[in-house]
């Protein structure tokens, strides 16, 4: 199997092992195992990559006054140009077009005078990047 190929089953399975590892012996980390194979670029390259940025804007909702929003922009470092929608003359942020079995990578870069995050809605990823607010990335930090 390639470590491309690591699928939810996969991922599930490969956490219990290393669960039952660390409950016989103790010689793996059920915490820090798959975080490991999620996040190191030569086990587990992704098929996209992306660059998300969060940054304060003000814009024109109602006729004659500008409401402060939080605009989220972003590129597409790897991958298909396509991934991303950029929804015109809207506050909205991108839409992101994936298919099941992709992986992605995200960098997030929080332009915010607080402390913000991305929780993704109908994706699998691992908790901790599932944007729980106690992961909130400071301002001005990545």
């Amino acid at each position: 199997m390639k470590n491309k190929d690591l699928n939810r089953r996969d991922f599930l399975y490969q956490l219990g092992l290393s669960s039952a590892a660390v409950s016989v012996g103790g010689l793996l980390s059920a915490c820090s195992f798959p975080a490991a194979l999620i996040s190191n670029p030569t086990l587990n390259p992704p098929d996209i990559e992306l660059a998300i940025s969060a940054s304060p804007d003000e814009v024109q909702i109602f006729p004659g006054v500008k409401t402060n929003v939080w605009r989220y922009q972003s590129e597409v470092l790897s991958g298909p140009a396509n991934t991303i929608q950029i929804l015109p003359n809207s506050y909205l942020g991108p839409i992101l077009h994936l298919k099941r079995g992709q992986s992605v990578r995200v960098h997030f870069t929080n332009q915010l005078t607080e402390p913000s995050i991305i929780h993704w809605h109908g994706l699998h990823v691992p908790e901790s990047a599932d944007g729980h607010p106690r992961l909130t990335v400071a301002p001005g930090q990545k």
